[in-house]
């Protein structure tokens, strides 16, 4: 299988200690507050959405969407590229945020990305959760 053309304004990112961060939906969060769900790493559009954190504060990203999420957690790309995928900085597109960027799953079906989304919640528990 081979990747899909990246789209103009996006660059594969190559800096392998670059933070990820995914921003935790209250519907994904463990009842104590300190796990969570792979449903975090299961995108609707085989892209899963992050903000860089060398660009964009943890706190700064909480405060875009302060209603819709209760922390965030984070993957590097050396640990996205480890498990087969790539990362996306998507931030030079058109009506895309300052900072954005993506985990892309656009070559798997449907059980291989509920697979990757298990994997990726593994590596983001063990790298920790953030809570405002």
């Amino acid at each position: 299988m081979s990747w899909p053309e990246l789209a103009d304004g996006e660059v594969q990112i190559t800096d392998l200690a670059e933070q990820l961060r995914r921003q935790i939906n209250p519907r994904f969060l463990g009842e104590d507050g300190r796990t969570i769900t792979s449903e975090v790493f299961k995108p609707r559009s085989k892209m899963v959405s992050t903000t860089k954190d060398s660009i964009i504060s943890r706190e700064e990203a909480h405060s875009r969407y302060p209603n819709e999420t209760v922390g965030s957690c984070f993957v590097t790309v050396s640990e996205i590229e480890s498990l087969g995928l790539r990362a996306i900085d998507d931030s030079c597109a058109d009506d895309v945020p300052y900072g954005h960027a993506y985990i892309d799953l656009r070559i798997f079906g449907r059980s291989a990305i509920d697979k990757k989304a298990k994997q990726l919640k593994k590596i983001a528990m063990e790298n920790g959760i953030w809570r405002p």
